[in-house]
């Protein structure tokens, strides 16, 4: 009684990669999803001063 067990650094590092993993995939998801927005904005923008240029 009394034994303290470390943790396995295998479990340890494989946690740690799915963290950072799932942290990458998450910033490119948003990245991705931010630049696609952006460019439907601009070409909303574009497209409805194509049709009416005055302002």
């Amino acid at each position: 009684m009394g034994e303290r067990r470390g943790l396995n650094p295998r479990v340890v590092d494989s946690q740690s990669t799915a963290l950072i993993h799932l942290a990458t995939s998450a910033l490119i998801l948003y990245k991705n999803d931010f630049y696609l927005n952006l460019y439907h904005f601009y070409s909303f923008f574009l497209s409805s001063k194509i049709h009416n240029p005055l302002p």
